[in-house]
């Protein structure tokens, strides 16, 4: 059913109950994507309550092009409700005029996929949402969370420690200096950084709820390294980073200081898991497959600092698309076989980040 009789306060607060629960689905983020796309909330309700629901986004590109996605939902915590939304949000993916609609089951989703292959959704090149990651769970102790750091780890944050490398919270101000390193960080590793303009919306979208928050850690008040951490639920995510890399900040390793404090602030704030911030799915299952050791071909990735922090590594599920006009075989699926990291989807999911 349409979401006219939804405010963002009773949707927000549903996303947030749920287990699979994430920022993408919240109003915020939509406020957040709300000059490039279009949004709409399908829900279910039983007893006036809000049982199920999904929130989809659409982007088009001219009157010939265009998709809506669904991250990470639907919402629901019977199987059955999640798979009757799917044909109220294919109708909610035409009215904004999407010629087709990819669907990213939540994390732990595993009835969805068979539906929604029953409906005729295959299994999409892109991903709408993070296809893997490493996860903490933030119920252990913190001499615990300390014990399971890798020998790197540790070691690299005594040396943070001894130089007198300091973590404290940013505020908006702060973003101009965020942007700086994660411009930077972005230079090092290949690819696009966020504006700060984005960065602008997304504190005003999520910062006041207490979603979002942004720390550095600092060299004589200098900042060397920062992160920008969204939390909702049971859930903290590390969603972006920057470094300002030179030889001497290296021997400091201020990015093992600012983990640890982002670790221990999560804990502290009551949230249940940290997620490291995504990796990409054959890095997940590589590990995986290799009984959690780092396999010799990742071992200089993002990935290997990741699993230094003694998490469990997790693969959702993948992301699913079906066709839902004729036009779309011609503006969707005839260039499908491009639609890979390196192809229309890596740019087209670039894109759907930054605006």
């Amino acid at each position: 059913m349409r979401t006219d009789a939804v405010s963002n306060e009773e949707w927000d607060e549903f996303v947030g109950s749920q287990p699979d629960g994430d920022v993408v689905q919240t109003s915020g983020w939509a406020q957040v994507k709300s000059s490039a796309m279009a949004s709409e909330v399908v829900t279910l309700r039983r007893g006036g309550k809000i049982v199920a629901g999904g929130q989809v986004a659409a982007r088009k590109f001219g009157p010939l092009a265009g998709f809506a996605y669904v991250p990470y939902g639907p919402l629901g915590s019977v199987p059955a409700d999640r798979i009757n939304l799917i044909g109220d949000l294919e109708k909610a993916a035409r009215r904004m005029g999407a010629h087709a609609l990819l669907v990213q089951p939540g994390r732990q989703d595993n009835e969805l996929p068979a539906a929604l292959a029953a409906r005729g959704y295959r299994v999409s090149r892109m991903d709408v949402a993070t296809p893997a990651s490493v996860v903490i769970d933030l119920t252990l102790s913190s001499d615990v969370l300390r014990g399971n750091l890798n020998r790197s780890r540790k070691k690299n944050l005594k040396k943070a420690t001894k130089a007198g490398v300091k973590v404290r919270r940013g505020d908006r101000d702060d973003l101009t200096v965020f942007a700086e390193l994660h411009e930077q960080s972005a230079k090092r590793n290949g690819f696009v950084p966020m504006s700060l303009d984005y960065l602008h919306r997304q504190w005003d979208a999520l910062e006041p709820s207490g979603n979002l928050f942004v720390l550095f850690a600092e060299f004589e008040g200098v900042p060397e390294a920062a992160g920008l951490f969204i939390g909702l639920g049971p859930r903290v995510e590390f969603k972006l980073t920057g470094w300002r890399a030179n030889q001497a900040s290296s021997r400091r390793c201020p990015n093992d200081a600012l983990q640890w404090d982002a670790l221990l602030r999560a804990k502290e704030d009551g949230y249940l898991e940290f997620d490291m911030g995504g990796m990409p799915r054959n890095h997940a299952e590589a590990v995986l497959a290799a009984g959690g050791q780092v396999p010799t071909e990742l071992a200089e990735t993002g990935t290997t600092f990741k699993l230094g922090y003694g998490g469990e590594v997790r693969v959702f599920p993948h992301c699913y698309e079906r066709i839902l006009t004729p036009l779309g075989q011609l503006t969707y699926r005839l260039p499908s076989r491009l639609l890979s990291d390196d192809g229309i989807g890596g740019k087209v999911i670039n894109l759907l980040r930054r605006s």
